[in-house]
Formats: structure tokens, sequence, C-alpha cells
């Protein structure tokens, strides 16, 4: 009766075992992919621009984006103690 009962347990423990993990993996994703599609608008309001691509350089106090749209390179500057952002040409 014990290893009967002991199997659902299991596998219930290993069900749970795989959620916590793919939530682990799946809410950073998530919320990089959210960063992206903020730095993104960002980038297209201020250059003018219908698209434009990001990439991300550095995290910490002031975010770094790679940036190109409409014949434009740069760095896109975003700190959190200024109200927006600023694109810094090459």
């Amino acid at each position: 009766m014990n290893a009967m009962v002991r199997r659902p347990v299991r596998r219930g423990l290993v069900g749970l075992a795989v959620v916590l993990l793919g939530v682990a993996v799946a809410v950073p994703l998530l919320l990089y992919r959210a960063a992206v599609d903020d730095a993104r608008r960002t980038a297209v309001r201020l250059l003018g621009c219908p698209t434009a691509q990001v990439e991300a350089q550095s995290w910490g106090d002031t975010e770094h984006w790679r940036v190109e749209g409409c014949g434009v390179r740069g760095t896109m500057l975003c700190e959190p103690s200024d109200p927006g952002c600023a694109i810094v040409e090459e």
C-alpha cells in the first residue's frame, strides 16, 4: 500500500518541479522581451522613423541600447533619474 501512495506523490512533486522550472525560465524571457519592445518604441519615437532595430548593450543604473533606423546608428542611453532617453549618434 505504501508504494502505491508514494508513486502519485512523487509524480506530483516532479510535475510541480517541472512547472516551477518552466515559470523560472519564462518570466525573465518575458521581462526581457517587454524591455526590448519598450526600447524599440522609444527609439522609433526619438528617431522619427517607422521602424528601428535595438539591441541591449548593458544594464544597470544606465541602460545602453544599440539602435539603428532610417540611416542613423548610435547608442540610446536611458537613465532612471531622467524622464526620457537620448540617442548618441556614431
